[in-house]
């Protein structure tokens, strides 16, 4: 009577958890495999029972049977923490039955879950089993239905994801009702086999018309959506798995699987990035947006005799920031140059001028940035 539970999880969306037991019974969960090859099974796991505080005894926690052989027990911690926590264990060629046993003892103690406020379960995510024989109908990936997983699958998947073809159940890799770049990610895996770089972090920065990226690891995909009022043209990336997208009225939606370099696209004509998504080999990843060319309020403001002027850029560019009077006329050019990305802050000193109303323009690729400040003696 083990279940889904959206709640708790290694990784991904959720785990598996133990049923609901009383003193002296146990919640099983079991499989049996055809295994193909020696190998091992490797699982996470996460305990919140009661313990041994000096971690001498077995009260309730995960036992871990092969082939009804105990291969391991696992309780909460002797501190009372619950750690999610890896463990494998060699397996040999031929059929075995795996089990996990949540177990409890006859009687309840000083560490049970009416004195800790415990869960009283366990709970299993991220099984791997050794190479084992699945006697289907259908294989998981295999969209196009030639019995081979390969790049075809990948971009049958793709098209899915960008809505252009109808969504199939039998891409939803890895079960959560909904066919996304974690399932792409998973397809990848099959062909390229695993890795052991993943990113955790991802950077989308936007320079001289170019969307490019900056990780920590491998990324398994990207995914971003633009809105756009008018025409944009994109040239996306050559070294990928599969880059693809497909614009439905102002809106785009790109789709990049295994990008081998930081370029992602090129483009022509204004949007803004609404959306991005990106996973490493088998997760989400946090991603930073690039920032947006802006020209803050001054502060402060009134101000007297110094006011401070902040700005940002979102890609290296030719930088010019004037100060004129309320009849138009420049009085002082505070900046004339080349910045590289980023945030910045000049100062005016306006010792020199008297009290009254000025603007402060500002100039960038084209673009114009104006604002009204006060000095006040």
């Amino acid at each position: 009577n083990w279940d889904l539970d959206m709640a708790e999880s290694n990784s991904g969306s959720a785990s598996i958890r133990s049923g609901v037991i009383g003193d002296s019974q146990t919640s099983d969960l079991s499989v049996t495999l055809d295994v193909t090859a020696d190998g091992v099974i490797e699982f996470n796991y996460k305990v919140s029972a009661e313990y041994s505080t000096s971690g001498n005894y077995f009260y309730d926690g995960l036992e871990f049977y092969v082939d009804g052989n105990l291969e391991g027990q696992y309780q909460t911690n002797t501190d009372g923490s619950s750690p999610w926590t890896n463990v494998s264990h060699s397996v040999s060629e031929g059929e075995h039955t795996f089990r996990w046993s949540f177990v409890k003892d006859a009687a309840g103690g000083g560490t049970d879950c009416v004195n800790t406020d415990c869960a009283d379960a366990v709970w299993i995510d991220d099984i791997i089993f050794p190479p084992a024989y699945m006697e289907s109908d259908m294989i998981m990936g295999d969209l196009n239905g030639d019995t081979i997983v390969n790049i075809l699958d990948v971009i049958i998947m793709v098209n899915i994801i960008l809505e252009v073809e109808m969504p199939s159940d039998q891409a939803d890799l890895n079960g959560d009702g909904i066919v996304n770049i974690l399932d792409v990610v998973q397809v990848i895996n099959l062909i390229l086999g695993p890795r052991f770089d993943d990113a955790s972090v991802l950077e989308i920065l936007n320079e001289e018309n170019k969307i490019l990226l900056e990780s920590d690891g491998y990324v398994g995909a990207v995914k971003m959506i633009l809105n756009h009022e008018n025409h944009i043209s994109i040239n996306l990336t050559r070294a990928a798995f599969v880059a693809d997208y497909n614009t439905m009225g102002n809106r785009t939606t790109i789709l990049i699987v295994a990008p081998e370099t930081k370029h992602l696209f090129d483009y022509e004509g204004d949007f803004d990035i609404v959306y991005v998504e990106a996973a490493n080999s088998n997760s989400f990843i946090d991603v930073t947006l690039p920032s947006k060319t802006s020209l803050s309020k001054a502060y402060p403001n009134p101000f007297n005799p110094i006011t401070n002027i902040n700005y940002e850029l979102s890609q290296e560019s030719y930088v010019v920031i004037d100060i004129f009077n309320i009849s138009g006329q420049l009085v002082e050019n505070l900046l004339n140059g080349n910045k590289k990305p980023g945030n910045y802050d000049v100062q005016w000193d306006a010792s020199l001028y008297p009290s009254g109303m000025y603007f402060v323009k500002m100039k960038v690729a084209g673009d114009v940035f104006n604002q009204k400040v006060m000095l006040m003696k």
